[in-house]
């Protein structure tokens, strides 16, 4: 398979320490998608598509859709697409919700299902989402 994996966590409940860190449980949600599949790569922006409106030249960036996931949730979302973190030699590209935590599990997993979609959507060519 060539094409890469959008790998989205969250974090939720109380703090322990393990050592000399604080940790939290958290969740998370691995999509792989293929080649046939990617219309819009995160590592190369200079043109995206938007097969809603028709454009091939849009400017909905991935910033953009954090920006505005993270005005939505309020929240903060930690992301750097030009690591190379590979599963298998795929590239695998990592986004991590860390700020507010959230009191449960279910809360956590629903963030990062809807952040994920937000992605792979972006990915597929939709920026604004189905």
């Amino acid at each position: 398979m060539n094409g890469f994996i959008v790998k989205v966590t969250a974090y939720h409940g109380k703090p322990v320490t393990i050592g000399e860190f604080l940790v939290r449980a958290s969740v998370s949600k691995d999509t792989p998608l293929v080649d046939s599949d990617v219309v819009n790569d995160f590592e190369r922006r200079d043109a995206i598509v938007d097969l809603t409106r028709g454009v091939n030249n849009s400017v909905y960036d991935v910033d953009n859709l954090i920006e505005e996931f993270e005005t939505k949730w309020k929240c903060s979302v930690n992301y750097n697409t030009d690591i190379k973190i590979t599963n298998d030699g795929i590239n695998v590209h990592e986004f991590d919700i860390f700020a507010p935590s959230w009191s449960e599990a279910q809360s956590a997993q629903s963030v990062v299902h809807e952040l994920s979609n937000r992605l792979c959507d972006w990915c597929k060519g939709f920026p604004g989402g189905r």
